[in-house]
């Protein structure tokens, strides 16, 4: 799976909603905007060896924003794998992971009791979590450094 940063908060033909930081995704050399309360987690998991391929500190003020007609759509979708609408209802933050190292499986291990959901589709996972424990799972993608195969 290609790691390609499908973010949807600062794609370039919908508004800006989150302020974002422009940064290198290592793993394709392309270019992407990163919400800026998650540019620490996502670049420690970069550095840990983890391929973060999509992200937004919080979905619901993206989706009330920039795509208010699709909101029932959105919170209705309870059955695709990784489906936003316990994200979007419950105002999380989210970041999509590529569980191609050891490292990313060990990553989701040890944050799991910090995460609401985790959403699986093949090598695709979904964490979902409170914009709060942000500082935590930082301090958990630091301590995976040197899993990374």
């Amino acid at each position: 799976m290609d790691a390609i940063y499908e973010h949807h908060c600062h794609s370039n033909n919908l508004p800006r909603v989150h302020q974002g930081q422009r940064m290198v995704d290592p793993a394709t050399g392309v270019p992407v905007t990163i919400d800026q309360e998650l540019v620490p987690l996502i670049t420690a998991l970069w550095a840990s060896g983890i391929r973060a391929v999509a992200s937004c500190q919080n979905l619901a003020e993206y989706v009330e924003t920039a795509w208010p007609d699709r909101l029932p759509e959105i919170l209705a979708d309870e059955t695709s794998p990784l489906s936003h609408a316990g994200n979007v209802r419950h105002r999380l933050a989210y970041v999509r992971v590529v569980t191609d190292t050891p490292a990313a499986e060990k990553f989701i291990e040890q944050a799991a009791p910090l995460l609401e959901a985790v959403r699986r589709l093949d090598q695709l996972v979904q964490l979902e979590f409170s914009p709060e424990q942000v500082p935590s799972l930082l301090a958990t993608a630091h301590d995976i450094r040197g899993w990374a195969a």
